[in-house]
Parts: C-alpha cells; structure tokens; sequence
C-alpha cells in the first residue's frame, strides 16, 4: 500500500510546488471543504470564548469580512460577505478548476457538503452548546468584556448585517426590497424563486394575516400591555436596580478582577504556553505523524478499509490538510517513501516508475529558480528521489531522461540535465556501464543556442570529467564545446528575436567555462593523460584566440605536472597525433599571440609562459636563452601593467626575441621549415590585421636570418603572389617584411622584386579573350603601390654602405615610372617610399658626403601633389606626407636653389594656411583635427630643415618675407598659424644659433614691426604667440650682442608676464599691454633698428583688424614719445611713410594715428617737421593739408610754427623778375618757392579753428606780413618748379593751374582774420568785393582802403584797449605798418599813429597833458577822415 500512496503522492508532487508559490491562498480560502465541517458557534458566535484568548490583531484578521471562518455563518451572511465580486469567488471558480487534483474533489463535494452537513451540525450541536456554555460564560465574562468589545463588534458587524445587502431586508414590504436590492446584489440570483414562490405567498397568506390578524394584535393587545405594564416596570423597578445594583457592582468588582487577575494570567502563562509549546508540537510533530503515517496506513490499507473514508467531506477535508502539509514535507518525505520501496524491492514500484518520474521531472523543471532555502531544500530533495531511482532502475531512468535531451524546450533539457549530473555525481557505480549512451545522448544540447543549457552543459562536463566519462570515445567533443564556449563574446551570439532577455549571459556563460576548464586541468587527475597534448590542437586555429588565455594557463598547469613526472613523459611524439601541430606552428603562433599586448586579457603572459613550459618540444637549444629572455619579458609586462610600454615598443621587443632564438637555434633547416610555417600561417589572419602585419615581420626577419638563398627567393615569391593587396595593412606588412629581409639579402629582395615588376601580372593585357582574367586597374594600383612601399622599407633596413650606390640605379629608377598616376593609394606610397629614402640617406655616415643628383626633381614632384590637392579641403594625408618627405630631402645635399626655395616655402604654406577652420565636437571633427595637427607639424619642421640651411639674419628675413601676407590675413585662422608657426621658428633660430663674434642683427627692428602689432588681434593664441615671437627676437639681439645662451634680462623677461593679459578682450587692456610691450622693445632695440621698427609698424595701420591697427599707433606713438629725441635726421622719411600710409588708407582711425604722430614728432622736432612738409609739393594735397593742420592742435606749438612760417615767408624775396619767353625780351615777377610754400602752409594752419589763441599771440606779425604778401603778389606768376620729388597720388589734390600765389594769400588773410575774432569784418570786406580787388594790380589799392575801412573799428579798439600786453601788441603792429602803410598810401595815418606813441613813452606833465591830447585828437580826426 506504500507504493500506492507513493504513486500518489508523486503525482500530486508536480502541483505542490505551485501551490505553494501561487496558489497558497487555496487551502486557506473562503470556501474550504474543511471549513464546512466544523460548528459554526466555536469560531464565530460573538461571545466565543477563543475570541478573548486572541490578541487584538488576530481577532481583526480572523473576524474581517473576508476570513474564511465566515464559512460557518448562516447562508444569509454567506451570501452578503462573499458575493460574486469577492476575490475568494473568482479563486474558487477559476484558480481552484485548473488544479486536476482540487477541480474535481471540490466540484463533487461542494453540494454534499452543504446539504449534509449544515443542516445535521446545526441541529444537533448548536443548540446544546448554547444552552451549555451560554450561561457560564455570560455569567463571568459579559460585564466586563461588554464595555471593551461592543464598539468594536458592533463597527464589525453592523455594516454587513443592516446594510442595504443585508438578508435581514427580506422581511420588508417589496415596495422597500425594489430600491433596496439592485440587479448586482447576490440576492437578485434567487429573483425568480422570489417572484414565483416568495412573493405570492406573502400577498396571498402573510399579508392577509398580518393585516387582519398581527396588527389588530399589536395595535389592541401588545401595544397597551408594553405602555401600561411593561414600560412602567422598566422604569420604576429594571432600571433602578440597574444603576444602583449591577452597574456598581460590575464597576467595583467584576472589572477589576478580571483586568488584574484573569487577563494577567491568560497573557502571562496560558497563551505563551500555548505558542511556544502546544502549537510546535503539533504542526511538526503530531500532525506530520498523523498525515504520512497513521493516516495513509489506515486509510488504504486492504485489511482496514475505513468506511469513513469513502465519506466525501472527511476524504476532502483529509485530501486537503495532506497538501498544506505536503508543500514543505512531501519531498523529504517522498524520498523516504522510495528508499523504503527500494531497500524492500517494491515491485508495484516499477510498474508506476513512469508516472513518478514524469511527475518528479515536471517537478525539477518547473523550481529550476529556487530562491528561498525551502525550495532549494525541496529541489535537492526531488534530486535525490532520482539517486534513489537509479541505484534500483538506471536503465529506467535513462530511458526515461536521455529522449528528454531532444527535445526543444529548455527548461526539460535545463531539468534534464541537472538531473544527469546528479545522477552521475551520486549514481557512479550504476552509471558506469551507460557511459557511451550518455555521451552519445549529451551530444544534442550542444546545439542549444540558450546560455541556460549551456551553462547546464559546462555544469556536467564538469561532472563527467570527474568520473571518467571525457576519457571514453566522444568526450572529445565535450571539450571542444567547453573550449568554445571560452571563446564566446557578446558579438559571437546572434540575436534571437521575440525571445526573452535571459538572466545567463555571454560572459557568464564564458566564466564558468574558464574556471570549468582550468578546474578540471588542475584538480582532475585522470584528466592529465587526456589533456596534454590534446589541448594543444586548439592554439593555432584562429576562432579559438579568445580561448587562449585558459588555454595556455591549462597547458602550463599540464606542462609542469608532466615535467615532474619526467622528461619521457614531458616530450611530445608529434609523429603519433596527426592532429598535433608542429612544433614550429606553435611557436609561430605563440610568438604572434605573446605580442598582442593590447589585448589586455593576460594573453600574452600566458603564451610566454606556455612557450617558457615548451622548451624541449619547441627545440632543444632554446632552454638557456628562453630561460634568460622569457623571465625578463614577463617582468617588463608585470611591472608595467600596459601603463607605459606601448604596443609597438612591445614588438620591437619580442622581434628581437625571435632574433635571439633563432641565433640560438643555428640550425638553417629548422629555420626554413619555420619561415615556411609562418608563410602557411597567415591565411589565418585574415580580418586580424595587427596580428598578420606582425607575422610578416616575423616572417621577413626570418627570411633574413636564412642563409638559404634559394629558400629566400621562394618565400619572397609565395608572398608576393599570396598577399592580399587590396587591404593597407597587409601592404605594410608585406613591404616591411621585404625590408627586413634585406637587411641580410638586399640583391636577392631588389632582384626578386624587380622581377616581380616585369612579370605578366604587372601587365594589362588588353586581349578579348583574357579581359575576364585580367586584374582590374583598381587592384593593379594597389600591387603597384606595395612594390613602391617596399623599395621604401628596402632603403630603411638595407645596409647603407650597400644601398647609397643603389638608390639611384635600383630604386628610383622604378619609383620614377609611376609619378604620373592620379590613384591616391599609390600617390601616398610613392610618397612614403622617397620619404624613407630621404630618411635612410639623412641616417647614413655619409650623408655629408652623398649627392642626392635627383634631389630637386624629387621635391617638384612632390610639389606637384601639393598643388592637386584641394585648397579647401583635408580629406587625406597627402599634403602631411609630402611636407614629411621633402623635409627629410632638404636636409640632402646639394642645397636648393634660392627659386626652389622659395617656390616650395610658398607651396607649403599656401597648402596648409588656407585650409578652412577646423571645428570640434564629433568624432569625425576629431580625426580631421588630428590630421590637420600632424599636417602643421611636418610644416614646421620642413620650415625648420630649410631655416637650418641658413641661420643667418638675412635667411630668418627671407622666411619671414613669404609668411608675411599670411600675418596680415583677414582670416583669424590663418593668423593664428601663421603665429604659431613663426613663433615656432624663431624658437629653433634662437635653440639653434651659434654667435662667435659680435655681429648685428640689421633686421630686427623690421621683424618686430611685422609681428607687434599682432598683439592685439581678436584671437587670444595668437596674440599670446606674437609676444613669444618679441620675446625670442630680443633674446636673438642680445646673443648676438655677446650674451651668453643662459643669460636672462629683467625686461625681456617682463614679456612673458603679459600672456596672461592678453586673455583678456577688452580693448583697453590690450593697448594698455601693447604700451608696455613697445616701451620694453624701445628700450631693448638699437637706435638703428628704431627707424626701421616705426616704418614697418606704420604698415600696421591699414591692418584689416582695426585692434592691431590701433595697436600700431599706440606702439609708434610711444616709441615716438620714448625714442623719438633720436630721430631728427629720419623726420623727413618719417613724415614722408605718414603721408604714403594716409595716402593708402582712408580710414578715420588712420587719419587720426597720423595726426597724433606728426604731432608727437613736431614737440620734438618743430623745425625739421616743418620744413619737410614745406618741400612737399604745391598746391598741397589732401594728406599734406591733414598733417598742417594736425600742427594747430596745441597752441603753444602752432605759435611756434607760425613763427617758422613767417620767418619762410619774409627769408626771400617774394617775387623774382625772369624773361616771359626765350624769344620776347619782356620780363615778367616770378613768385619764389619757399615764401610760397609757407603762404600755402600758413592757409592750411590757420584754417584750423584751433590755431586761434596761436593767431592772437601773433595777430601783428600775421596781420602785416600777409597784408604785405597780398601786394607783392599782385600780377605775379608761379613757379615752374612747385616743389617735391614725387608724382601726386591722391587722386582729390587740386591742379597747378587753380594755385595763385595772391589768392592764397588772400586766403591765409581771411583765415587770420577769422581766427582773430574778426569774423565780420571778412564777411564786410567779401560784400564789397574788397578780397577781389585785392588780387588786382588796377584795384589793389580799393581793396587795401575797404579792408581798412571795415577794419577800423576793430584797428582802433585794439590800439586804445589797456593794458601792458596790449600795449607790446600795439608796438609790434606799428613797428608793422610803417612798412605797410607807405605801400597802401597811408603815411598821413601812418604820422599820427607814430607821434602818439612816441608821446605815451615819456611822462609827461600837465601843460604835455594838454597838448598831447589836443594832438592825440587832431590824430584821431586826421585817421578818421582818411578812413572816410
């Protein structure tokens, strides 16, 4: 009967899990058979004594209207509490049918239950129990529990029971059941037995009877026996002794003992005896007894078939409280059950051994995410079920799992599996026969694609390994499953669509196959013999690379367990495994992998190590150098930690490995064979480009150590003819390898490749029957362009004193044949190659001593590639090799002709400058950056090469020269290169310069102009770069002063503080820098070099920027204040550069920088100002009249220049008298040139309102001196010769013919009078045409009358006025007009105005008083009249 409930409880076993973790609410639901069978009056009467033994918190819970207990209610509250939208109906009807076991037990015994049992429990038990325990209980417990549990029962129940859902409303009139009881009530389900049963009854019997009968009852009995008998005897007599008798007695009696004795010691003993004893001891003892045991024995036992039993309540209920035990001790248990079974040798076990373990399975399968330490004990129980199993029925069980392995769904083959790996843990000696049947089974999930399979898989290839199972035929295949599964990435799995995420990745998944492998490596003995040397197999294939590391680490724990065993058993019989590789594979391929350092996994240590274990089966004379070299490379890359050794210097390091090892090797043969391994490998590396292009270094290094020269030409040839050229690094690679190999063949490398060059795949055949064959010409460039790369690599490993007389002759005789091309693969590596060859020349002993013949037509060339480049585009890498290239060919000799020179300085520079902005942000704005940085770079240091060739003062000023434009550019970009490039050479003029004798730096000040006024430009860099240009040009001065390269000036080094101002946009900061930046350089530059500064600065005035512009004025104003005393002998050519800057610009700012220089230069220097604007040209032009009048701005110097001015005007004659014509004997007054220049210089001078207060200092002298310039000039003619030396260029100046030497003295007259105040008196004198007669020989003398009539009143205030300077005034103008008067026939006027001076000179007394006045009146009468 055991093996019965076991087959029973086996099938229910599937279920138990679920429940347990879906559907634990069933057994605990609102409808539980169980339930039903209990009395409704223990649990749920309102005064149940288990009520007061519970906390308040479990009364809440079990007394909600949702506790199951409910159950025990009358139908009426049944039907309120759990109605069709109560979550306990909906898990009734729709949870509870989908269990197989519960959907039929409870459809079958929900109906007996209710109609059985109700009726005969509440009959028979409610009523005893309440006439029993009702009393009692009342008696003891009402008073005081009554007060604390009213409100609480009543908040409880008094919804339920009166709400408008309430059966109790049944009793009302229809009229008040209709509003009361809608359609969703779980009353409207008995709507039609209410319709045709309930409601005629009550119209037809009960309202009759209650009409006729119930109320006239009430109304004429029960009414007036309750108001006259029953209320008076409340009131008078129940009441009364309520309040006076009960209530006190319950208040001072009752109460307090129960609060102080009876619930002390129900919370105090009763109940933690009850939770800490009782309750233990029987849910975990007596009840598990009683289910599994006694209750199965007695139950089905043959001899003691219980009747009760076959009772659907009790079987149901008992059913039922065996699953809610079952879910956390039925696998335990079960496996009890089936051990006993077996030890007895059940045979109706077997005959269910295909239900149990379909349902031990299922149940393996569906917990394979246990969580919580329950599930996991009840897993690892069911996996012991099936240890049990198999020690009894091992065939069974296999035949039972291995199908399962077919299958594709992957939680049975997850289940499947766990299961075969317990088996095999725990099972070995039954499983030892099957265990070619498990491996041939195991072989289908190894096509799984689910990372959860295979992580199962790795689990029991762990497990076979450690029984034996990979040492039977077949396990070969497991291991090359666990070492692919070390291979795997996350590129490697492709993505399964409408698939679900799993929580197993990749790299889970790749762990565990490593640790797997090296576990099994290391800890499995028996696993040693079949390891080594089978893992060796898996190194050289490609697509286990990402195996490596285990796999080396694995080998490596193999290796040296087998060395310990001995050297027999060390050695590798490479001749038994065909499947072996050779041991020049190995090394090949462990070299390649021991040089990928940026791979970062531990790769390469590993192959070192593993190459270190390999000694004796790599080659027998390897152990000493390896046992040196190998500690000493993995010391480099512990101690480095990929912090500082670079991949390539890592190269660099293992060729040279591979170098020692063949040297120490010495065996030609063995070194042959293993070029020929590495030439097979390389297939291999197809889409491993770092790794191939180090193979063929390998390879050519190799080839260079074989002495075989037959074996060299054969393997040059395999590669020529195998390479894949359409890939750039197997380009490099194969010209690298052929430079390698020349440095110990060089005439076998330039003959096989020469011979390659003429053969008939270097040709076109153009043949219709061959036009499918032939390469296309894309792919016949390409094999162009590796032959060019490697004559380049040919000349940087070749021997030099074997390749210079080759050059010529071998190499570029071949590089030459393909200039003419437009592919750009083939135009970088033609490039490349002569920048090698410049390289490899620049490098050699005799370079000094070499004449590179071709030098000039190479650097052409390469010019031409330059110009094809777009100007507006930095699409490729051409320009930067080509600037690389001729910078290792300038260094060549014979130096380039000055044409050549120049040509390729302006190339390169126009090449690089005018390239378009680079921005930033993305990554394509990155590489362009990149590449433009690394163009500008090899611009400098071609610039660099060819400034070498002459570091002299004159070759900087030619450099300079050509870069100039480019300062002065409109483009901030091009500025800022520009900058940064001259910076950058006067840095390596001055690292460079090598002074042994004191010589002039003549140019410098020219250098400084050029790059001061950069200061100022809009962007920061570059106006920081032009200070470090000042800076390193005045360090220059001084050595070539004699100071020593270490020496340091205070005020040079002040520069260099000003970068940080220069940050700063503001304007004023930055002129306020710019002053200082200047006074530093006056102080430092020779006087010399002063005039040539000024000059070059004055250009920085039409700068496009209007900041440097402005800068420039600011520099030259300050080196006029500061250097200017100096200068006298250069203020004509200064004036002169003025007048062409203003000349060339038109600009209000220039105009007003000009100004301000003459004017500074004037304070110094009046009289050579002065006189070099007197020989300018007359009439003046536009800029000359701009510079006379920027000498009114300050008074006291324009009084000075007028005082020049007229002693110009009165220090020649005025006219000379010259022959009309050669033929005539007439003679005609010819003006002089300087009194006519100073009449034109003093028009311009006073027609600047600001010379007015230098016209009142001077009015006299003025006044005379132009009244006397107008009369000499009347009818007098200019002069051939108008001054000058230059030819007019401004196109506004006015003509010879418009200058008249009167009218311009006319015209310095009015502005004299305009500017003295006497503004009105020119106006006057113009309205009588007075200014028109003047210029008139007939009427000169009525134009002189109506000036002086006009004039008058003014004359005679000016003579009158008091005062001591008036009176000097009054002095000077008589002193003047006694030579003017006469002149204009005013001696009478001319008499009076001398005797009353004469007389204001003495003291005179009264009777001198007298006359003097009645004389100073006849005076003034005699004026008077003359004037009228």
């Amino acid at each position: 009967m055991f093996d019965s409930l076991c087959i029973k409880c086996s099938q229910m076993s599937s279920y138990s899990f679920h429940i347990t973790f879906c559907f634990s609410p069933l057994f605990f639901s609102s409808r539980c058979p169980l339930l039903f069978a209990l009395p409704s009056f223990l649990f749920f009467s309102s005064r149940c004594p288990l009520l007061f033994a519970l906390p308040s918190s479990l009364r809440a819970a079990l007394f909600s209207s949702r506790c199951p207990l409910f159950f025990a209610l009358p139908s009426f509250l049944r039907a309120a509490l759990f109605s069709s939208r109560s979550p306990l109906f909906s898990f009734l009807f729709v949870a509870l049918p989908f269990s197989f076991l519960c959907a039929p037990l409870f459809s079958s015994l929900r109906a007996p239950l209710f109609s059985s049992l109700r009726a005969p429990l509440f009959s028979s038990l409610r009523a005893p129990l309440f006439s029993s325990l009702r009393a009692p209980l009342f008696s003891s417990l009402r008073a005081p529990l009554f007060s604390s549990l009213r409100a609480p029962l009543f908040s409880s129940l008094r919804a339920p029971l009166f709400s408008s859902r309430s059966p109790l409303f049944f009793a009302l009139p229809s009229f008040l059941r209709a509003p009361l009881f809608s359609s969703r009530s779980p009353l409207f389900f008995a709507l039609p037995s209410f319709l045709f049963f309930a409601l005629p009854s009550f119209l037809f019997f009960a309202l009759p009877s209650f009409l006729f009968f119930a109320l006239p009852s009430f109304l004429f009995f029960a009414l007036p026996s309750f108001l006259f008998f029953a209320l008076p005897s409340f009131l008078f007599f129940a009441l009364p002794s309520f309040l006076f008798f009960a209530l006190p007695s319950f208040l001072f009696f009752a109460l307090p003992s129960f609060l102080f004795f009876a619930l002390p010691s129900f919370l105090f003993f009763a109940l933690p005896s009850f939770l800490f004893f009782a309750l233990p001891s029987f849910l975990f003892f007596a009840l598990p007894s009683f289910h599994f045991f006694a209750l199965p024995s007695f139950l089905l036992s043959s001899s003691t078939r219980c009747p009760l039993f076959f009772f659907p309540p009790l079987r149901a209920a008992l059913f039922s409280s065996f699953l809610l035990f079952a879910l956390f001790s039925f696998p335990q248990s079960l496996c009890q059950i089936l051990e006993s079974s077996v030890c007895n040798d059940s045979r109706s076990l077997e005959t269910q051994m295909d239900s149990i373990l379909g349902a031990l399975h299922s149940q393996i399968c569906s917990s394979m995410d246990a969580s919580t330490q329950v599930m996991v004990r009840n897993h690892n129980e069911v996996l012991r079920c099936f240890t049990v199993l198999a020690s009894k029925y091992p065939d069974h069980l296999l035949n039972f799992l291995l199908p399962k392995l077919e299958t594709s769904n992957t939680k049975v083959r997850m289940g499947t599996l766990l299961i075969l790996k317990q088996v095999i843990n725990s099972a070995t000696s039954y499983m030892d026969t099957k265990k070619p049947l498990i491996l041939v089974a195991v072989k289908q999930p190894l096509q799984d694609g689910s990372n959860r399979v295979r992580r199962a898989m790795v689990q029991l290839i762990s497990a076979m390994a450690h029984h034996g199972y990979l040492e039977q035929a077949g396990g070969d295949v497991l291991l090359e499953y666990l070492i692919k599964l070390c291979c795997m990435t996350p590129e490697m799995t492709l993505k399964r669509q409408n698939s679900e995420p799993e929580d197993v990745t990749d790299e889970n998944v790749r762990r565990i196959s490593i640790n797997t492998l090296y576990l099994i490596s290391t800890t499995v003995d028996r696993m040693t013999s079949i390891l080594w040397p089978y893992l060796l197999e898996f190194v050289i294939p490609i697509q286990f690379s990402n195996a490596l590391t285990p796999l080396c680490k694995s080998l490596v724990q193999l290796g040296q367990k087998k060395q310990e065993e001995g050297v027999e058993t060390f050695l590798i019989n490479y001749n038994l495994n065909a499947n072996l590789p050779s041991p020049h594979g190995l090394f090949a391929r462990l070299l390649v992998v021991s040089a990928m350092l940026e791979l970062g996994d531990g790769r390469s240590a590993a192959a070192l190590r593993l190459l270190n274990v390999m000694q004796i089966n790599i080659h027998p004379t390897v152990g000493q150098c390896w046992g040196h070299e190998v500690p000493q490379l993995l010391q480099h890359l512990d101690e480095d930690e990929g912090k500082s050794l670079t991949p390539k210097d890592w190269e660099v390091k293992m060729l040279k490995f591979l170098v020692d090892t063949l040297q120490a090797v010495a065996d030609d043969a063995w070194i042959c064979q293993l070029a020929a391994e590495m030439s097979k490998q390389l297939p291999n590396y197809n889409g491993f480009a770092t790794e191939k292009n180090f193979l063929y270094r390998c390879i050519g290094t190799t080839l260079g150590t074989c002495k075989n020269r037959a074996v060299v030409k054969k393997q040059l040839q395999e590669l020529l003819a195998n390479a894949r050229y359409q890939e750039e690094p197997e380009r490099e690679g194969l010209a690298e390898a052929f430079g390698l190999c020349s440095v110990h063949h060089l005439e076998d490398t330039l003959d096989k490749m020469s011979e390659f060059l003429k053969s008939d795949l270097m040709k076109k055949n153009m043949g219709i029957f061959n036009l499918f064959k032939d390469r296309s010409d894309g792919e016949l460039e390409k094999i162009k362009s590796s032959l060019i790369l490697c004559y380049g690599y040919v000349a940087i490993y070749a021997p030099t004193e074997l390749l210079l007389p080759r050059i010529e002759s071998d190499i570029l005789r071949n590089i030459f044949l393909y200039f003419h091309t437009k592919d750009l693969t083939l135009k970088l590596c033609l490039i490349r190659s002569i920048s090698m060859i410049g390289l490899a020349i620049c490098n050699s002993s005799q370079a000094s001593f070499f004449n590179f013949a071709r030098k000039a037509e190479l650097v052409n060339q390469l010019m031409e590639f330059i110009k094809s480049e777009p100007a507006d585009a930095l699409k490729t890498a051409l320009r930067h090799r080509c600037l690389v290239a001729c910078t290792y060919l300038v260094k060549l000799e014979p130096p380039l002709s000055d044409a050549n020179k120049t040509e390729l300085i302006n190339t390169s520079l126009s090449s690089v400058f005018s390239l378009p902005a680079v921005g930033t942000g993305g990554k394509g704005e990155f590489l362009k950056e990149t590449l433009y940085q690394d163009t500008l770079d090899a611009l400098k240091d071609l610039l660099r090469s060819l400034l070498v060739w002459n570091l002299t003062p004159k070759g900087l000023q030619e450099m300079f020269q050509v870069m100039t434009p480019w300062i002065k550019s409109t483009k901030e970009h091009e500025r800022e290169r520009v900058m940064d490039v001259s910076a950058d050479l006067l840095e390596c003029y001055l690292r460079k310069l090598n002074v042994n004798s004191v010589v002039p730096f003549h140019n410098q000040g020219l250098l400084i102009g050029g790059l001061a006024t950069r200061c100022a430009d809009s962007l920061a860099s570059t106006r920081q770069r032009a200070v470090d240009c000042i800076y390193y040009l005045l360090y220059i001065q001084l050595r070539y002063e004699g100071f020593a390269p270490d020496y340091k000036d205070e005020s040079v080094e002040k520069l260099q503080t000003f970068r940080q101002g220069l940050q700063n946009p503001d304007s004023g900061v930055l002129f306020h820098t710019c002053f200082n930046i200047a006074m530093i350089i006056g102080k430092r530059l020779p006087p010399e070099q002063l005039t040539s500064l000024i000059f070059i600065t004055f250009e920085g005035l039409s700068d496009p920027d209007k900041n440097c512009s402005r800068a420039a004025t600011v520099m030259v104003n300050s080196l006029l204040k500061d250097r200017g005393s100096v200068l006298l002998s250069k203020v004509p050519e200064i004036i002169v550069r003025v007048h062409d800057q203003l000349q060339e610009s038109q600009e209000e700012h220039v105009k007003k920088a000009a100004i301000q220089t003459v004017y500074i230069l004037a304070t110094q220097h009046v009289g050579a100002v002065v006189t070099s604007l007197l020989s300018s040209q007359v009439p003046y032009d536009s800029e000359t009249c701009t510079l006379w009048r920027a000498l009114s701005t300050d008074p006291p110097l324009t009084a000075q220049v007028l005082e020049l001015l007229l002693g110009k005007l009165s220090g020649d004659v005025p006219y000379k008298e010259c022959k009309t014509s050669m033929l005539s004997s007439a003679s005609g007054r010819v003006a002089t040139l300087t009194p006519l220049t100073a009449t034109c210089a003093l028009q311009e001078v006073l027609s600047a309102p600001e010379s007015a207060p230098a016209v009142l200092e001077l009015y006299p002298q003025l006044f005379t001196a132009l009244l006397l310039r107008i009369s000499a000039m009347v009818g007098v003619q200019l002069p051939k010769n108008l001054g000058g030396n230059k030819e007019k260029k401004s196109s506004g100046s006015s003509s010879s013919r418009t200058l008249d030497p009167c009218s311009s003295a006319v015209e310095a007259l009015k502005f004299m009078l305009i500017q003295g105040g006497c503004e009105e008196v020119t106006l006057s004198v113009e309205a009588d045409s007075g200014w028109e007669n003047m210029k008139k020989e007939d009427s000169h003398h009525v134009g002189v009358a109506a000036l002086s009539r006009r004039h008058r009143a003014d004359l005679w205030k000016f003579l009158t006025a008091p005062g001591q300077r008036n009176r000097s005034r009054r002095v000077k103008l008589l002193e003047a007009l006694r030579t003017a008067l006469p002149v204009a026939g005013l001696t009478a006027t001319k008499g009076c105005l001398e005797s009353q001076d004469r007389r204001k000179r003495t003291v005179p007394s009264q009777t001198q008083r007298k006359v003097t006045a009645k004389t100073r009146g006849n005076a003034r009468r005699n004026l008077q009249k003359h004037l009228d």
